[in-house]
């Protein structure tokens, strides 16, 4: 009863799920983890929508628009979902995106539920929490806030998990460094080694996620402020549809994150707590959200970290890592089809497929058509970090997942 789904096998359970379901259960579906618990079994223990201090969300139409389960985030270009049909999206203001009905526009839009004044009563540890450097101040008084609450219980050959998620938040370009900065968490508890105060969804800095991030890559570089901590590396493309694009909640576009990986550590057959929360911060105005799927159990090692999954290592099945990798839209997409695009590159992709892990039949592979080497070496690059497939200091996209190193 306590068996672990074999290693990256992904069940997906949130076909047919409504946009607008108040069961939490059909919200940690949405994420992909599918199995009830009965308190012996593995799976989902308990399942709740509360605000964070504790409290349940009032039972109205506009509270309960705080989460939403949706056929993604924004255009095809923004946030389709990472496993399965559906995602979760919680949020400050209305988890719809610019195209869902009931959408109400980030910049205006609240759900009416009540601030928390100081802290969270101990219900989550360690607020009002340090959204950037300490010339930022910390949080203020929680404002609409919303939180799914579950209890876990791991498979006992669990060692590790995952998730990815991707936030959004409207207060970017003119809210940086402020006591308004939205935040997202995700505590644990028991916190493994690692958590900052039970959250093991923090930046690079060790801070909640805001808009003083370093993770926030999707923006205009023309807007960027002082004190800003991202890059704009990635555009705009990924707020289209999301209610934050230019033209769409105003004329400015905000900011959001690409896709983002955490991993943590799990005791094999523990039962634990994992809370998603976002809230505004000191006022109710200016919302923010968070976009998560992909939830999977790992029989390998983990840490507590949180970065793009491509330089994560990966998390399931060596083979099931490198097909996704190398995927249209997949993290070494960009190497695979300039491989591809080169015959020689292709031969030896079409001669490794064959290998099934061999050294010496990769080795031939290349000997065969030696002017491939170079394109081929690039696509190893982006999945192992180094062309030497039995370097165990790789890591890569799929290095942990391949058992080239743990985490």
């Amino acid at each position: 009863s306590g068996a672990a789904l074999q290693e990256g096998e992904s069940t997906t359970c949130d076909s047919g799920l409504a946009i607008d379901s108040t069961d939490a259960f059909d919200g940690a579906k949405a994420i992909e983890l599918c199995q009830k618990s009965n308190g012996t079994t593995w799976g989902v223990v308990t399942a709740e929508y509360l605000l964070m201090d504790g409290k349940p969300i009032p039972n109205t139409k506009q509270s309960h628009l705080a989460h939403g389960i949706l056929d993604g985030w924004g255009t095809s270009v923004a946030a389709p979902p990472k496993l399965g049909s559906k995602l979760l999206v919680l949020s400050s203001g209305v988890a719809r995106d610019f195209a869902d009905p009931d959408h109400q526009t980030s910049n205006t839009a609240n759900h009416a539920s009540p601030s928390v004044v100081a802290d969270t009563g101990g219900h989550l540890p360690g607020f009002p929490l340090q959204t950037g450097d300490a010339s930022c101040g910390k949080s203020g008084s929680l404002n609409d806030s919303i939180e799914l609450r579950l209890q876990l219980k791991a498979p006992t050959n669990a060692k590790s998990f995952s998730y990815s998620f991707k936030f959004y938040t409207h207060e970017f370009p003119q809210y940086i460094c402020s006591p308004y900065n939205d935040m997202f968490v995700a505590v644990m508890n028991p916190a493994p080694v690692g958590a900052i105060d039970g959250n093991i969804s923090f930046d690079q800095k060790g801070k909640a996620l805001s808009v003083n991030g370093g993770f926030l890559d999707v923006c205009n570089p023309a807007d960027i402020p002082a004190k800003f901590q991202g890059t704009c590396a990635a555009g705009v493309a990924e707020l289209a549809g999301t209610g934050l694009a230019a033209g769409e909640a105003t004329t400015t576009n905000h900011a959001g994150t690409t896709w983002l990986q955490t991993t943590a550590p799990v005791d094999p057959g523990s039962t634990f707590t994992l809370t998603y929360a976002i809230a505004d911060s000191a006022d109710s105005a200016l919302d923010s959200y968070v976009v998560v799927d992909g939830f999977q159990w790992s029989a390998s090692p983990g840490t507590v970290q949180t970065g793009n999954a491509c330089k994560l290592g990966g998390t399931g099945a060596c083979l099931s890592c490198n097909q996704a990798a190398t995927a249209a839209g997949g993290c070494c997409d960009k190497e695979t089809q300039a491989c591809l695009a080169d015959p020689d590159c292709a031969k030896i992709a079409f001669c490794s497929g064959f290998c099934g892990g061999s050294v010496s039949c990769q080795q031939g592979c290349y000997a065969q058509t030696p002017a491939g080497q170079p394109e081929y070496d690039k696509v190893l690059q982006c999945l192992y970090a180094t062309v030497d497939t039995t370097d165990p200091k790789n890591k890569g996209a799929c290095g942990v997942s391949c058992g080239l190193q743990t985490p």
